[in-house]
C-alpha cells in the first residue's frame, strides 16, 4: 500500500521526479567535488603556489550550492503540502468507499484521526525516502564511481 500510494502521487506529478532528481545532484557536487577543490586548494597553498581559479571555483560553487539547497528546501514544502493532499483526497475516498461497500454509517471522529494519523505517518515516510535514502544511495553512486573513474586520471 505505501508504495502504491508514492507510484500513484508519482504518476499524478511526473514532474517531481524529475526536479528532485536534479536537486539531488547537489548532494555529490557538496560532498565529492567540493572536497576536491579544497584538496586543490590546500595542495596549492601548501606548494606555495596559490592558485585564485581553484578559489573563485570554490566561492562561486559554494554561491551555487546555497541557492540550489534554499531552492531545494522550497520544493520539498510545496512538495510535501501536495503529497498531503493526495493523501487525503485518496484516504477520504477509500474509507467512504468501504463504509458505502459494508453498507455501514461511518463514525466521523474515528475515522478522520486515522486519515490524520496514515496521511502523518506517509509523510514522514516519503519525506525520508526524497530527502534521505534516495540522496544518500545517489551519492554512494557518484562517490564509488568518482574514486575509481576520475581518481585514476
Amino acid at each position: 500500500m505505501l508504495i502504491n500510494v508514492f507510484l500513484n502521487f508519482l504518476r499524478q506529478h511526473p514532474r517531481f521526479i524529475w526536479i528532485n532528481s536534479m536537486f539531488m545532484l547537489l548532494i555529490p557536487l557538496n560532498e565529492v567535488y567540493l572536497s576536491r577543490l579544497y584538496g586543490k586548494l590546500f595542495e596549492s597553498i601548501q606548494s606555495d603556489n596559490f592558485d585564485k581559479s581553484i578559489f573563485y571555483s570554490i566561492v562561486g560553487l559554494m554561491a551555487f550550492l546555497q541557492i540550489g539547497f534554499a531552492l531545494w528546501d522550497y520544493f520539498n514544502s510545496s512538495q510535501s503540502v501536495r503529497f498531503q493532499e493526495f493523501c487525503k483526497l485518496l484516504f477520504v475516498r477509500k474509507t467512504f468507499e468501504r463504509y458505502e461497500r459494508k453498507g455501514e454509517e461511518p463514525v466521523i471522529g474515528d475515522t478522520m484521526s486515522k486519515i490524520q494519523k496514515t496521511q502523518q505517518i506517509l509523510s514522514d515516510w516519503f519525506g525520508k525516502l526524497f530527502g534521505f535514502f534516495i540522496p544518500i544511495i545517489l551519492q554512494l553512486i557518484v562517490t564509488i564511481g568518482y574514486f575509481f573513474v576520475v581518481d585514476r586520471w
